[in-house]
């Protein structure tokens, strides 16, 4: 698989990935620590997995364009939305007294690893200055603000979260290349 196709494919993931962001949260209206039954359960599996495919194809785009920092964020994120893919498929196959035990793993683990590795992955976008300014911006500002509305303020506001992975997946599937494929030659 090309570059290219990674990260179209990887928009088409963060598309539907933000999608399932938004209707888990909407109509479940729940926060992490509650689970409602395996369509639940495996719409939060779904949503994770292809959130990871789009946090995986902003790297094909941009990877060769931050140091450590950008590394660190996307390890990091990646890290956090396994561990909620792994915690939701475990609920959702698992026993009551399994559930009792993963929830720690969805929240606030998982999604307190999830929050640190994008603010720290918006910062290297906006280092990288491959992706619109907005990008890095709304990966620093909207996973707290999500996160936070989610757990003190109202549930379903992680939709909020789901509508920034809808845009960025936008943004990536709208790509024709990657930024050296873009870019015109100089001519002296």
């Amino acid at each position: 698989m090309t570059s290219s196709e990674i990260i179209r494919w990887g928009g088409i993931a963060a598309i539907i990935g933000g999608v399932l962001w938004v209707v888990w949260s909407n109509l479940f209206r729940v926060s992490f620590y509650a689970g409602n039954g395996p369509f639940s359960e495996g719409l939060l599996l779904l949503a994770a997995l292809l959130t990871l495919a789009g946090l995986v194809g902003l790297h094909a785009l941009q990877g060769a364009n931050y140091g450590r920092i950008g590394r660190a964020g996307f390890y990091t994120a990646a890290v956090g939305l396994l561990a909620q893919a792994l915690a939701a498929l475990g609920l959702l196959i698992g026993s009551e007294a399994l559930e009792v035990s993963l929830q720690w793993l969805v929240a606030p683990v998982g999604s307190l690893t999830v929050l640190v590795g994008l603010v720290l992955y918006g910062a290297a976008t906006l280092q990288a200055r491959v992706l619109a300014r907005w990008c890095g911006v709304g990966l620093i500002m909207v996973p707290p603000i999500a996160f936070y509305m989610n757990s003190r303020v109202l549930y379903g506001s992680l939709a909020l979260f789901g509508v920034l992975w809808v845009a960025l997946g936008y943004e990536l599937s709208s790509r024709k290349g990657t930024p050296t494929e873009q870019q015109p030659s100089r001519v002296r």
